[in-house]
């Protein structure tokens, strides 16, 4: 399935676990193996996890596992919202090649306020995806 996003069936579930770098070390992203025990038996198609995170899994125990490639928040406090437009890449394509990631997952934000900050995440999201290929 490397390479594929969706299953044969032409359906995916994929669990997002990168909430962590912007919401703080809340429950149950706090004690996380006994959190991916819990999912790797559901058998999920997909994991998207964050740098620490695709230690805690082997390349095998599921069929897909996204790095997330980015921090994005709208506040500087964990868990706080905001009006700020905070985002920068994190980790790079080798990163998530040299962790065994199947791919990246990487924002695109909508909605932003300032011009400047929507082109400068366009440009980003754009070279990474030359970078990944």
């Amino acid at each position: 399935m490397k390479g594929r996003l969706l299953a044969d069936d032409g359906r995916a579930v994929v669990v997002a676990l990168d909430h962590a770098l912007a919401s703080g070390q809340v429950p149950p992203l706090d004690h996380p193996k006994p959190l991916l025990d819990s999912l790797l038996e559901a058998r999920p198609d997909g994991l998207i996890l964050t740098h620490g995170m695709t230690k805690l899994v082997s390349p095998g125990a599921v069929g897909q596992r996204w790095l997330t490639a980015d921090y994005y928040a709208t506040s500087t406090l964990p868990g706080a919202g905001g009006e700020h437009e905070i985002q920068d890449q994190i980790w790079s394509a080798a990163t998530a090649r040299a962790l065994g990631a199947t791919g990246l997952k990487v924002l695109l934000v909508f909605g932003r306020h300032s011009p400047e900050v929507f082109l400068r995440n366009v440009r980003y999201v754009s070279s990474l995806i030359d970078e990944a290929r």
